[in-house]
């Protein structure tokens, strides 16, 4: 199955995977890869189904795990950074929170 992916900047920098939302497409960075290029390899790419990655046969549904592919498709420097990343940035900064485990209301 083919997956649409660019991967742009200095082979030798550090990498940035940028996914994006559902309905979306990998334009959705455009912005800021460019911003980003000059010093980060950025790789982003389009989901099953979205942009110009190929739609899996038959039905498909996020439940049945056609829709993320299991790592992005590019260099096992890029895959296993983006695999395991997310994770860790996630336990840092729970959604809902603004970087602290107990935020404050300011008046």
């Amino acid at each position: 199955m083919k997956t649409n992916y660019f991967l742009e900047g200095p082979a030798k920098a550090p990498v940035v995977v940028m996914a994006h939302a559902l309905g979306a497409t990998l334009r959705l960075w455009d912005a800021q890869a460019a911003a980003l290029a000059d010093r980060y390899r950025v790789l982003r790419y389009d989901v099953r189904g979205h942009g110009e990655s190929e739609v899996p046969p038959g039905p498909y549904t996020a439940a049945s795990g056609w829709l993320w592919p299991p790592r992005p498709p590019t260099s096992s420097r890029a895959s296993s950074y983006a695999t395991r990343r997310p994770a860790t940035a996630r336990r840092r900064n729970p959604a809902g929170t603004s970087g602290s485990a107990s935020p404050r209301r300011r008046a």
